[in-house]
């Protein structure tokens, strides 16, 4: 598979998940952690539709390093943004709505 073809694998695999973020907004429906993973999914998975466009490798899955991508040509670690003091976090570090 070419960097291309991944990169447009991985996009749409996130439009899917933002999709069903779309469906998910009734709080009365759906838990603030199930929203929480297709939120982080979407974002994780555009990240790497985008590394792969760069022809840049990424982590399969999440290491000890906590999700975190380092581009060296950038100079930049990329990692999920530390949520505000008033948001939530869950068990498995969603953070809610």
């Amino acid at each position: 598979m070419t960097d291309r073809d991944d990169a447009r694998r991985m996009l749409a695999a996130a439009a899917a998940d933002l999709k069903a973020l779309g469906n998910m907004l009734d709080e009365e429906r759906f838990e603030d952690s199930i929203f929480g993973f297709h939120a982080q999914q979407t974002a994780e998975k555009a990240l790497k539709a985008w590394l792969s466009l760069r022809g840049r490798a990424y982590p399969k899955t999440q290491g000890p390093a906590g999700g975190q991508v380092h581009d060296r040509a950038l100079g930049s670690t990329f990692r999920c943004a530390v949520p505000p003091k008033r948001t939530r976090v869950g068990s498995h570090g969603h953070c809610f709505r």
